[in-house]
């Protein structure tokens, strides 16, 4: 499940993150474009080596944060500006002491509705 630590009236309940995520971002009003096709067994590289995709970067403020546990690893998905990012916690595990208000600079690549973060640090 997914809990909104600032407006506790938007809590999702799931079989799976990804049906969580779906059931989210429609609360959000986001279209559900969130791309659940991570299937690794089908011998496609992991998304720690994707060449192919565009990285960009962005700098802005955390409007949301929230965290979800992501096969064994803590993820952080944060809300800044109008974009949902989700961080992996073994990009910079300082991010379990971040806060809405906080100034972040990003490098990421779009996976439909979410931005997937490569790189995250706190200005």
């Amino acid at each position: 499940g997914i809990c909104n630590i600032q407006n506790h009236s938007i809590v999702v309940e799931a079989e799976t993150l990804d049906a969580a995520l779906k059931i989210y971002l429609g609360k959000l009003g986001k279209e559900s474009t969130y791309d659940t096709t991570d299937d690794t067994s089908s011998g496609s590289t992991p998304e720690t080596d994707v060449p192919e995709v565009e990285t960009q970067e962005v700098t802005g403020k955390i409007v949301e944060v929230y965290t979800a546990e992501v096969d064994g690893t803590t993820q952080f998905y944060y809300v800044i500006g109008e974009d949902l990012y989700r961080s992996s916690i073994t990009l910079n595990e300082m991010q379990v002491t971040w806060k809405v208000g906080d100034e972040l600079a990003i490098s990421y690549y779009d996976n439909g509705a979410i931005r997937v973060v490569t790189d995250i640090q706190k200005e």
